[in-house]
């Protein structure tokens, strides 16, 4: 069966392979802007 995700739901799984990718190449120190838009509301998945 196929899942129907809703777009908050496909945002958040984006957000989570971002997070991953980020935190594979990014220096330690480092801080990252991730701007102002609906995705940011998603922030906890790149900072928990």
């Amino acid at each position: 069966m196929i899942a129907i995700m809703n777009q908050d739901d496909l945002k958040k799984q984006v957000a989570q392979a971002a997070k991953e990718e980020v935190l594979k190449r990014m220096p330690k120190g480092q801080y990252l802007g991730i701007g102002t838009g609906s995705t940011a509301n998603l922030t906890g998945l790149l900072t928990s």
